[in-house]
């Protein structure tokens, strides 16, 4: 199943150039991550993102554990513990926003913030969140 940006979001506005929000829908509690995610995101970072998690998915499309743990250490600066496991930083912010996060052991990607415990997580798939960042970039070209 596909994840669409009316999933996650009830409404958009936005204020300046590129400065599109996303207001999370309150029908999921963990809303908010991904869309504050999208929110921070700038046109610049939407390039990287979609460029790292495009690397990572045709990596992960392997299934060759090996190669995935070859990836996330030369590509992605190795494993970080967390409270309830290893996980690897993808892509994201590492100050008060969202992270992108990768679990080898159970081959998931999901976002959490550092605001709140690891145990809430937004899961996704690679080519679900290159769509809603390719959404978002598409928003910026609109309204400049």
């Amino acid at each position: 199943m596909s994840i669409s940006i009316f999933d996650i979001a009830s409404g958009i506005s936005w204020t300046e150039k590129h400065k599109i929000y996303f207001k999370p829908e309150e029908r999921d509690p963990n809303a908010f991550i991904i869309t504050e995610y999208l929110n921070d995101a700038s046109p610049e970072a939407i390039t990287n993102d979609i460029n790292i998690l495009s690397e990572l998915f045709r990596v992960m499309q392997t299934n060759d554990k090996a190669l995935i743990d070859e990836h996330i250490m030369s590509k992605l600066g190795g494993y970080t513990e967390y409270d309830d496991g290893l996980y690897v930083f993808v892509t994201g912010f590492t100050d008060l926003s969202p992270s992108v996060l990768y679990d080898f052991h159970t081959s998931t990607l999901f976002l959490t913030h550092p605001n709140l415990s690891i145990k809430n997580k937004f899961f996704i798939t690679a080519p679900e969140l290159i769509g809603l960042l390719r959404f978002k970039e598409s928003l910026v070209q609109i309204f400049p």
